[in-house]
């Protein structure tokens, strides 16, 4: 259970690398969709989170 831990914290990691590696070479363009995509899945959590 532990090294499956520190498999999942290592690959959260790397992601976390690319995605600000990501960001950097396509600053605007990415993050304006980044952010859209972000506020939908918060509204839709808060939207599902009110129904419940």
């Amino acid at each position: 259970m532990e090294s499956f831990n520190k498999i999942v914290y290592v690959y959260h990691c790397n992601l976390l690398k690319l995605v600000l590696v990501f960001t950097k070479v396509n600053k605007e363009k990415e993050m304006t969709k980044f952010n859209q995509v972000t506020i939908v899945n918060i509204r839709i959590l808060g939207y599902t989170n009110y129904l419940n």
